[in-house]
């Protein structure tokens, strides 16, 4: 049964929205070293110690807005890779049930495959194109445990777990993957000020990956869904992975403790496989939208591509342009 909530209640929830609203325009306006609460105070008509009531610190209310940014890119990212997924999903099954009946409608099928898997690679690279990935929704998974660092603890908690927020429930996870990259690219560009709040240099003072915080739960809900299509890719078709005893010893032991506490049982060297995709991807997308390959790059979107497609072949799903 809904509770409904008081006057009183939906009074003080409407005002933490627009805290936390007014501190976004802040950040993006003046960046992290703007968000004062005196400055948001001072924008909203309040006193200073009145926004004490709704957030004890600065730090508190900083560690909301996080969450609040972590959970608006999930949506994006995930929207974008169920959309592609299932609709892979519905062309391959298309495919299938024509080549099953007549050679004509086969062929007709396995045309549409094939254009619509161009599609799905070609389509959302830049934020307009990419912005199909802007969509809001939910997926699955298991993954990064937050900002540009650790893609662990999401992992061990989401996959082979049931759908819930941040969780995939179906469709093809190889188009699902790449469409969730570009609107990973895309949200990006397009909030370059929250991408630095949340993929840059840490605030003092701000844990944001900390088990029981808002912020910690909300970088897991969005590190989940790239952890679920890596391992879905795995487990429906292995691709290739560094055989442990060629793996450095110290790295080996910190990939078993990680892959330990994973519910499936996925290799060690798919955990190394999934952390190097991990940083190529966050990798490329910082150095564009912190300006650091302007110097050789006006428009970064083909090398992005050209990233895109050197993962998919990491991940077994590719197609090698090597010669």
């Amino acid at each position: 049964m809904a509770t409904t909530l008081s006057r009183r209640d939906r009074v003080r929830a409407a005002t933490v929205t627009e805290i936390k609203d007014t501190a976004r325009r802040i950040l993006v306006a003046e960046g992290p070293d703007g968000l004062s609460l005196r400055a948001i105070a001072r924008e909203m008509g309040m006193t200073a110690p009145a926004l004490y009531r709704y957030f004890p610190s600065r730090e508190d209310l900083i560690g909301a807005l996080i969450a609040d940014l972590y959970d608006e890119l999930t949506a994006a990212i995930s929207t974008a890779a169920g959309a592609a997924g299932d609709a892979a999903g519905r062309i391959a099954g298309a495919a299938t049930r024509g080549a099953a009946g007549d050679p004509a409608r086969g062929a007709a099928g396995d045309a549409a495959g094939r254009i619509a898997g161009a599609a799905t690679r070609g389509a959302a690279g830049n934020p307009a194109r990419g912005t199909a990935g802007d969509a809001a929704g939910r997926i699955a998974g298991a993954a990064t445990r937050g900002a540009a660092g650790n893609p662990a603890r999401g992992t061990a908690r989401g996959v082979g777990g049931g759908a819930a927020a941040g969780e995939t429930a179906g469709g093809d996870p190889r188009a699902g993957i790449t469409a969730a990259s570009r609107a990973f690219r895309a949200w990006a560009l397009a909030h370059p000020r929250e991408f630095g709040l949340l993929f840059g240099s840490p605030i003092p003072g701000i844990d944001a990956h900390s088990d029981d915080s808002p912020a910690g739960l909300a970088s897991e809900r969005f590190g989940q869904v790239f952890g679920d299509l890596v391992a879905r890719i795995y487990l429906a078709s292995p691709f290739p992975v560094p055989a442990e005893d060629e793996m450095d010893p110290d790295l080996r032991r910190q990939l078993r403790d990680w892959c330990s506490a994973l519910p499936v049982e996925l290799p060690v060297g798919a955990g190394q496989v999934f952390l190097s995709c991990w940083i190529r991807l966050y990798g490329m997308v910082a150095l564009e939208v912190f300006g650091h390959v302007q110097f050789a790059l006006p428009d970064a979107e083909p090398l992005f591509e050209a990233e895109l497609r050197d993962l998919a072949v990491k991940l077994g799903f590719g197609r090698s342009t090597a010669p």
